[in-house]
């Protein structure tokens, strides 16, 4: 009888556990693709952006006869990582949403 009381309650508290620090595969792929190509943006869509606003403002920059060494130098910089990280969330596609990663 105290037996059963302490198994329930430690399969109980295990299943709280277990949900606590839960995440599906997807969610772990996406975390990891975050990291990569450095923590300044993070993910695809933030870089590709910074990416074409510099891009156009080195553009007008030219237009007004001002250098535009130091836009081109970031965004140059920008469409690395922009590729990069695409390349790494791609990889999240196929990770299922149902199966579980505990979280490590």
């Amino acid at each position: 009888m105290f037996l059963d009381k302490v198994l329930r309650n430690s399969f109980f508290f295990l299943m709280i556990l277990i949900h606590i620090n839960c995440t599906n595969q997807k969610q772990q792929c996406l975390k990891g693709a975050e990291t990569k190509g450095g923590e300044k943006y993070q993910d695809s869509q933030s870089a590709c952006t910074v990416y074409l606003a510099l891009t156009e403002s080195a553009k007008i920059s030219e237009e007004q006869g001002k250098s535009s060494f130091t836009a081109r130098f970031l965004a140059n910089e920008a469409l690395a990582i922009c590729l990069l990280k695409v390349v790494e969330e791609s990889k999240c596609k196929s990770k299922s949403e149902y199966v579980p990663h505990f979280g490590y």
